[in-house]
């Protein structure tokens, strides 16, 4: 969980598989579509967008839905997009991470299980 400061407000972020399928959802695009989008590294605005909306809803565990607006005002209160010390470059460098680790494990399950010569 990552936990975004908006003012006095703190909206827990998550992102899974839960949070993957939202993200496709809100686009309207298939699973594969999504991770072409994320392996491109061509993430465009409404990509960030729909990612800190799924995020936020995935973190309420689908309780509370977020609009676009209420996103753009969080990202505008963090100092923008392209803030070097904003909240949104540490959650999508936390999404990474997590990500890293789980092929990290999945190269070391399958040099695990490799014959050794």
């Amino acid at each position: 969980m990552f936990d975004f400061k908006v003012g006095e407000k703190t909206v827990p972020l998550n992102w899974g598989t839960w949070s993957m399928k939202r993200f496709c959802e809100i686009k309207g695009i298939t699973i594969v579509e999504y991770f072409d989008i994320i392996g491109s590294g061509n993430i465009q605005l409404t990509d960030v967008i729909a990612i800190l909306q799924a995020a936020a809803e995935h973190g309420t565990k689908g309780t509370v839905k977020f609009t676009e607006f209420e996103v753009c005002e969080w990202i505008d209160a963090d100092g923008g997009i392209v803030n070097p010390d904003g909240q949104i470059k540490g959650f999508f460098e936390w999404i990474a991470a997590s990500h890293l680790v789980d092929v990290k494990q999945d190269e070391e399950k399958k040099s695990l299980n490799e014959p050794s010569v």
